[in-house]
């Protein structure tokens, strides 16, 4: 294991040092502020990398200059080697051409050194100026990373973890204990919906909007017995008005046009479900979307989001969402992929809370009350803990 801390101007910034030198396999620690001599503030990013190859421990220590000068020799160079490199200096001296020789000395040292370091890869290589941590601790990021969670959120997520627990104290069951916790802050279970409230979903391309319409219309008429009309403003999508009237064909309700519901005194007996077209729009459009939503007042503004959509997209999407004032998130595909991250990154970019979630993009399945305990064990890829 090699453990290294690395120091820039922001986080982001010692990130990129982090993959440079350590490569996309490095799980970064924690994340600390600090101040130099000079008063300017940096911030400093521990990562380790775990089972490095012979490349990777080569790269990775011998990047620090300060280390090891390949002009020179330093004090750091194994015994075996320096005796050896003795011998041959006196030998050396003993020859005409002294420095033809002394040249060969130094390659044949940094040769050693090099053989050195492969031997002394059977073994853990750390920094022994940063304790090492629990393997609990390793494992749980390494299963976050793959669940494809932000590396700054990983960061946090354990600095308050040693902060409140100490690591002696971080067992598994505190590790999901705590993430749950983070993660009941960034949903919102049990929401109903009533006659009178309008539901318009928004988000990009791809991302299920128009099955979520679909499946939600199909509870609230089978189960709930609450009158439903579909609307759709999706002008561009070739068979978006077909789609959304197979729904209305199926559960014998309304398919009407938004200029009919525009009026806050219209449809007040039944729940309306509105789709739209797939955003990012250009500026233009945006504006018109926007002011055709607010005209109709809708009490419930959904943000799309796709299970399959990776968290570093996240940011630019919620740029765009939240132009259209969004009250809500909706995590949808959850049955296509394990990199729930991308739920906790939406929730951690916009602000907003996740109010629904549910899993096929087809016709099929069911809108559900997000659960923090579950999304919690699917992140960390066990099973949902009882209690």
């Amino acid at each position: 294991m090699i453990i290294r801390s690395f120091v820039a101007p922001s986080a982001a910034a010692a990130l990129k040092n982090v993959r440079s030198e350590m490569g996309g396999d490095a799980v970064v620690l924690k994340t600390t502020q600090t101040t130099e001599q000079n008063g300017k503030e940096m911030i400093e990013v521990t990562a380790c990398l775990d089972n490095p190859t012979a490349a990777q421990a080569s790269k990775v220590l011998l990047d620090k200059k300060t280390r090891l000068d390949k002009s020179t020799i330093s004090d750091t160079t194994p015994r075996a080697t320096t005796e050896l490199s003795v011998q041959e200096g006196q030998q050396e001296l003993s020859t005409a051409d002294s420095k033809e020789t002394a040249t060969l000395t130094i390659e044949s040292r940094l040769d050693a050194i090099e053989a050195k370091l492969d031997l002394l890869l059977s073994t853990d290589i750390a920094d022994t100026s940063v304790a090492v941590p629990e393997s609990k601790v390793l494992v749980a990021a390494a299963a976050m990373r793959k669940a494809d969670v932000p590396e700054l959120y990983i960061a946090s997520f354990f600095d308050a973890l040693r902060d409140k627990f100490g690591e002696e104290q971080i067992t598994e069951k505190t590790i999901h204990d705590e993430l749950v916790s983070r993660i009941e802050s960034l949903v919102e279970p049990g929401l109903s919906f009533q006659a009178g409230n309008r539901l318009v979903f928004i988000g990009p391309a791809g991302s299920g909007k128009t099955s979520v319409v679909g499946k939600l219309a199909s509870q609230l008429v089978v189960e709930q017995k609450t009158a439903v009309t579909l609307v759709t403003l999706d002008s561009y999508k070739v068979g978006a008005l077909d789609e959304i009237a197979s729904y209305s064909d199926l559960l014998g309700v309304d398919l009407t046009e938004a200029s009919d519901v525009a009026a806050r005194s219209s449809h007040r007996d039944k729940v309306v479900l509105i789709d739209t077209g797939a955003f990012p729009w250009e500026t233009g459009e945006t504006v018109r979307v926007r002011e055709q939503l607010d005209h109709m007042e809708p009490t419930h503004r959904f943000v799309v989001f796709s299970a399959l959509t990776r968290s570093s997209d996240i940011e630019s999407i919620a740029l765009s969402a939240m132009q259209l004032q969004p009250t809500h998130l909706v995590f949808t595909m959850t049955d296509l992929s394990d990199c729930w991250g991308a739920a906790l990154a939406a929730a951690e970019a916009t602000g907003i809370r996740i109010g629904l979630i549910t899993n096929s993009p087809s016709g099929t399945g069911r809108v559900e009350s997000p659960n923090a305990s579950a999304i919690a064990a699917r992140i960390l890829g066990a099973e949902e803990q009882d209690g």
